[in-house]
């Protein structure tokens, strides 16, 4: 009878537990990295480039998403075969914490400029991360003469 009664006020205590509610956060907003990527030319309007950069500040719009102020490595790869774009890759961010959210990008389309854009999947990460979602889209612009790359980025975050 007394183990009936622990396990009934247990299973109570456990339910009893304040659980962390989800918050989404817009990540609309802006990321500048310096380029390391390295264009390798097949042909007339065909290339593959080997992605590499190092973002060193994420700014969002919503100065409150964990996000904002991020920095970390984007790589990969992508395939142009003009007016084609296939390829993609991940980014590895630190927050301001110490909390890392990895992020998957695939590109899907070259923008007016002779940039790249396409859509990003936040996967998880440590801390906060683990087990958040998102997703939206990116449009990349780079001058290649500074070897600096600009991302506007639009979606959302979704923290468990």
């Amino acid at each position: 009878m007394k183990q009936l009664l622990f396990l009934g006020a247990a299973a109570f205590c456990a339910l009893s537990l304040p659980t962390q509610a989800e918050q989404t956060y817009s990540n609309t907003g802006m990321a500048k990295a310096k380029v390391m990527s390295t264009v390798h030319g097949i042909g007339d309007g065909h290339m593959v480039i080997q992605i590499h950069s190092e973002f060193t500040n994420v700014t969002t719009e919503d100065t409150s998403n964990p996000l904002n102020g991020a920095s970390g490595p984007c790589f990969g790869s992508v395939e142009i075969i003009v007016p084609n774009v296939t390829g993609g890759g991940h980014c590895v961010y630190t927050d301001t914490q110490g909390d890392m959210a990895v992020l998957t990008w695939t590109s899907t389309q070259l923008t007016e400029g002779g940039g790249t854009a396409g859509s990003w999947q936040l996967t998880g990460g440590s801390g906060k991360y683990a087990g958040a979602t998102g997703g939206g889209g990116y449009a990349t612009t780079t001058d290649n003469d500074a070897g600096i790359q600009t991302n506007q980025i639009s979606g959302d975050i979704t923290l468990r």
